[in-house]
This record gives structure tokens, C-alpha cells and sequence, in this order.
């Protein structure tokens, strides 16, 4: 027998007996049953589901300490209970006595990932004699599935959301009302943008397509607040090359529109034409929002030197649809190539 052959055998063999040990230790485990103790009651899920109160404020502790007890009761109260998320509670005793063997019942009924399955059941059971863990049991640090990547990205990213509307509101808490107004309408604006880009600019095309573009999406929305940031302590653009930065953009969306590798409305999984126009056209709301916004603002600064900042951020954004839907055929055009 060749070398390379006995370590397949020996690979599928141990592959075999490591899924049969996950088995009999979710049967060891049984069906996960939450003692009545760690219940909230029926008053305490009626107030949970009409405040609509994002459970992962508690477990975060944004604007207010961590609340281990209101966090399980929170998730308990909700109408579709994520397993995952009780497990967690129960390996890591989050408020409650820690329970390993309670946390693999939920793991085992929970997830249908064997590779995920079988690396958190693992951690579990070697584990199920301490009454502490030294490092803290999270089902995102297991994950290898795409639609799970997702999950835990949006929960990353419904937390930064809460982090971020709390540095807005620090950041707005002495301006005007007509600004904070102005500003409102560039958020809902903002918003409508980001989402077209990260979802109609981006090639859709793999499992992992809604992990990445929510991931794009948080890095927009951390962009937006840090450069809020930056103009509130003064630094602002100072490019004020708006006519020349503008015909770059428009010489490069009529050529995107012009290749028959773009397709009017494609098929699944490609960037299209008409995604495009619609995301273009959302963008020029964006930008006009941001024009209204800063002559409220900082009206001290020339509206052109806002149009030719923003129009450059345009500019790498549709390059970048460049590079991967047309094998970068425009990188070496110097008139486009905008830093």
C-alpha cells in the first residue's frame, strides 16, 4: 500500500469515528431543556416584545452595563430563539450556572454544519468539567459555512451599528436643529446609497456574497462616521479640481456603459447596466445630500471642494467595477487614474 494512499484510509477512517463520537455525544446530551428558574415571565415577555429592544444590547452593553439576565430573557421572549445563542449562555454561564452539557443540547439542535457542528461540540466536552472557562465559548470563532459567516457578520455589524448612532448623537449634541435635520436626510440618503453599491456594484457570484457585502456595507458606514469625525475637528478637502475630477467620472461611467462584457441585465450572480444606473442614481441623491448638509454646516468651504471629494470616492468605486468585470482595462489610463 502507497504512503499517500494509507494516509487517505487513515484520514477517512478517523473522519468516520470523529462524526460517530459527535453523534453519541449529542445523544449524551439529549434534548435541551431550559430550567424554569432561568425563564422570564409571560409579563417579562410581553415588555421585551413590545419595546422591540435589540438583544445585543444587553449582551454588548452599548449605553448601558451587560445584562446577562435581561440578555436571556430577551433572547427567550423572542419568537424565532437562535440555539446558538443560548449555547453560548450556557457554556459560558452568562448569568446563569454554567451548564456544558445544556450548551452541547443546544449546539446539537441547532446547527447542521458538521464541520461547525463537530469543532463546537469538541471545545464543549473538553471542557465540561470546568466551572469556569479561560477562554470565552463563541459560536462565530467556529463557523466555516458561508449562511453562518453572514449571521455573524450581521450581528458584528447590528452592534457597530448601535456604537456608531451613539458617537453621532455625541457628535450632533450641540448643533442646530436645521442641521441636525440636514444631516438626518444625508443618513437616510447615505444609506440607500451604501446599500445599492454593496449589493448591485459588488459581483454576487460565490456562497460568501452576503458575508462580504455586509462587510463592505460596515466599512462604508465607519468611512461615513470617521469623516464626520474628521470635519468636526476642522480637517477638511482642500481639492478644489471639481470640473476636471468631474469629466473623468462621467468618461468613465459612459465607458463602463458602453462594454458588452456589462450586460443591460445579466443573470444571476453579475453586475449589471441597469444596477449600475440605479446606484449612480442614488449616489448623485448622496451627493447632493452632502452638498445641502455642509452649506449648512461648514459654510465657510466652497461647495466645489465637497462635489470634487465626493466625486473621487465615486471615481474608485466604479474603477473598482472596472478591475473585476473588465480585466482592468482602465488601469493605465493616467486621465482616470485618480488617487
Amino acid at each position: 500500500m502507497t504512503s499517500w494512499l494509507r494516509f487517505f484510509l487513515v484520514l477517512v477512517i478517523s473522519t468516520i469515528m470523529f462524526r460517530e463520537q459527535t453523534i453519541e455525544r449529542c445523544y449524551e446530551a439529549g434534548y435541551p431543556t431550559i430550567p424554569s428558574s432561568d425563564q422570564p415571565t409571560s409579563e417579562e415577555i410581553t415588555a421585551f416584545k413590545n419595546s422591540k429592544v435589540d438583544c445585543l444590547l444587553f449582551q454588548a452593553g452599548i449605553g448601558n452595563k451587560q445584562d446577562w439576565n435581561s440578555y436571556r430573557k430577551c433572547i427567550l421572549s423572542q419568537d424565532a430563539i437562535d440555539d446558538n445563542d443560548l449555547a453560548e449562555i450556557y457554556a459560558n454561564g452568562w448569568g446563569v450556572k454554567r451548564n456544558s452539557k445544556l450548551a452541547i443540547a443546544f449546539v446539537c439542535h441547532g446547527n447542521s454544519v458538521v464541520a461547525e457542528l463537530e469543532g463546537m461540540i469538541d471545545t464543549l466536552y473538553s471542557t465540561k468539567d470546568d466551572e469556569h472557562l479561560k477562554k470565552e465559548f463563541d459560536f462565530c470563532n467556529h463557523i466555516t459555512s458561508s449562511i453562518s459567516g453572514a449571521i455573524c457578520e450581521s450581528k458584528d455589524e447590528a452592534i457597530a451599528e448601535k456604537k456608531r448612532e451613539l458617537e453621532f448623537l455625541t457628535l450632533t449634541s450641540q448643533w442646530t436643529e436645521s442641521q441636525k435635520n440636514t444631516f438626518r436626510a444625508l443618513q437616510k440618503t447615505a444609506s440607500d446609497f451604501f446599500f445599492a453599491h454593496t449589493f448591485y456594484e459588488q459581483s454576487t457570484y460565490g456562497t460568501a456574497r452576503l458575508q462580504i457585502a455586509i462587510s463592505k456595507k460596515t466599512k462604508l458606514k465607519d468611512a461615513f462616521l470617521q469623516n464626520i469625525k474628521t470635519f468636526e475637528l476642522g480637517k477638511m478637502p482642500n481639492d478644489t479640481n471639481f470640473i476636471k475630477v468631474d469629466k473623468d467620472l462621467n468618461t468613465l461611467y459612459s465607458q463602463i456603459m458602453k462594454q458588452t462584457e456589462i450586460q443591460e441585465s445579466g443573470t444571476y450572480g453579475t453586475i449589471t447596466k441597469a444596477e449600475i444606473k440605479a446606484t449612480q442614481r442614488k449616489w448623485i441623491k448622496y451627493r447632493d445630500a452632502w452638498i445641502k448638509f455642509v452649506e449648512i454646516k461648514y459654510p465657510d468651504h466652497s461647495s466645489d471642494v465637497w462635489k470634487t471629494w465626493l466625486t473621487k470616492q465615486r471615481i474608485k468605486q466604479l474603477k473598482v467595477i472596472c478591475c473585476h468585470e473588465l480585466a482592468c482595462i482602465y488601469s493605465t489610463n493616467s486621465s482616470l487614474n485618480i488617487a
